[in-house]
């Protein structure tokens, strides 16, 4: 059986396909964890507009009788 310049290309072409195969889902991996951070965020800033840390309030103080 002989060796051709073909088979020789196919054999050096098999790491890179498993290269270009892991970087490709390492990248669909990110993108993942990007968007299940962003979506987490946005949940947690949602649940902290709920919260009343009562700097709002005045507790009964009239600011206009003092002068």
């Amino acid at each position: 059986m002989r060796v051709d310049k073909e088979d020789i290309f196919a054999i050096l072409l098999i790491p890179v396909i498993g290269v270009l195969l892991i970087g490709f889902y390492l990248l669909i991996g990110l993108f993942i964890l990007g968007s299940l951070i962003v979506g987490g965020l946005i949940a947690l800033y949602k649940w902290f507009e709920k919260i009343d840390f009562g700097f709002d309030r005045d507790y009964g103080m009239d600011w206009t009788k003092r002068k």
